[in-house]
């Protein structure tokens, strides 16, 4: 219970999430949830973003969070509408 900003850093560190649906709404919101959760998706994980297509600041916060953590994961619609989602891909190992 509270604001995501002020709960979300008290999350458990061995969380594991296969499915998170988002429905912040707004930038900041969103964007906490995504910095706070996003690492904690097992690979091949859902992350259903609810307003992506409804808010700018919500799609704006996924984008930035994509690009400034050099993710590749790409954002999907389901083909029959309305839903915005990411399928978390698992790290990349290298050979080195």
């Amino acid at each position: 219970q509270g604001w995501f900003k002020d709960t979300l850093p008290n999350a458990p560190a061995d969380l594991k999430i296969a499915i998170l649906r988002l429905d912040g709404d707004w930038y900041q919101s969103t964007l906490d949830c995504l910095e706070h959760l996003f690492d904690k998706i097992v690979p091949g994980g859902l992350v259903i973003i609810d307003d992506y297509l409804d808010w700018d600041g919500c799609s704006r916060a996924v984008h930035d969070f994509l690009s400034s953590h050099k993710a590749s994961e790409a954002i999907r619609q389901s083909r029959f509408g309305g839903v915005s989602y990411i399928v978390k891909r698992a790290p990349e190992t290298s050979d080195a």
